[in-house]
């Protein structure tokens, strides 16, 4: 094979990839460019024939809306889609509650979980920690009826802690998985020439072990935070008030109200609902991948 087909064909191969990575891109992205394009459409113009791929004029009305301020526009819909729309930010603001309460407490509880997994002998930790993983491979829906029984029984149903300590319960057993296969990787070599120079075993993992399992750390504390501010089961499940509603549950309010004069607005809330957690893979994008990936790897 001659050099110029060589070349030839990786051409190739670099064109058909970077080709699948453009489609990928705009299978991936297109429902989110199209949600937000419609969130500044007025509801009559996104049921125009032919339809509107861009609005004509720049409306904000759905934003004023969720911010408080009355639109004219809004029409149709049930009085409760309404309610629940002009309750968005609150809920949002409970699923951020929500979403950092529980990363926080896998931050304490699933590091020095999985660093004791990891670095210190215990007898039958090999099963204790097999419990842990078969507790995040149970189906939600199958422990629903036990969970909100005991919810009930603390009297913590509509409340943010009862949501908070069920997605904790389910966000652990990851976090603990993830920073187990880093402090796993680390040679224990390492510590041990830490520990000659005096360190403690807290300081070992402080000074070292923490810093080398940085990716590991934010890519794990990431993926708690976003399974906590996406789910809908049991926050839907555990509060019923307007008040202590996470902002999946209030999506579903609003859609289910929704009426033919009120797409624009669903679309408002989701945009609205989606910046938290887009703002944060884009500032820790570059963690997250390379946290992911090497655990995976390893």
């Amino acid at each position: 094979m001659s050099i110029n087909s060589m070349r030839q064909g990786e051409v190739l191969k670099k064109t058909a990839l970077f080709v699948v990575s453009i489609l990928i891109i705009v299978f991936t992205l297109s429902p989110i460019v199209w949600m937000a394009i419609c969130s500044f459409i007025p509801d009559p113009e996104l049921y125009q024939t032919p339809p509107l791929f861009f609005p004509t004029k720049l409306y904000i009305g759905n934003y004023q809306f969720l911010w408080g301020t009355e639109a004219v526009e809004l029409t149709g819909g049930t009085p409760g889609v309404f309610a629940a729309a002009r309750n968005m930010l609150t809920s949002v603001g409970n699923s951020l509650i929500v979403g950092i309460s529980v990363t926080v407490i896998c931050l304490i509880l699933g590091l020095f979980s999985a660093y004791s997994f990891a670095r210190v002998p215990m007898r039958g930790s090999g099963k204790l920690l097999f419990y842990v993983f078969f507790s995040r491979l149970l189906p939600q829906v199958a422990i629903l009826v036990p969970i909100y029984v005991i919810i009930q029984a603390l009297n913590l149903l509509n409340t943010l802690l009862a949501i908070i300590l069920v997605h904790t319960a389910f966000a652990v057993p990851f976090f603990v998985w993830v920073l187990f296969v880093y402090f796993k990787s680390i040679p224990q070599s390492i510590e041990d020439a830490a520990r000659i120079d005096g360190c403690s075993r807290f300081q070992q993992l402080r000074k070292i072990t923490l810093p080398i399992s940085k990716p590991g750390l934010i890519a794990a504390s990431i993926f708690a935070f976003m399974t906590s501010y996406n789910e809908f089961l049991f926050a839907s499940t555990l509060s019923n008030t307007i008040v202590s509603r996470t902002a999946s549950a209030t999506l579903t309010a609003v859609a289910q109200g929704m009426g033919r004069y009120s797409v624009a607005l669903f679309m408002a809330c989701d945009v609205v609902t989606i910046l938290p957690p887009l703002a944060l893979v884009l500032i820790f994008r570059r963690q997250v991948m390379e946290g992911l990936v090497t655990a995976f790897r390893r």
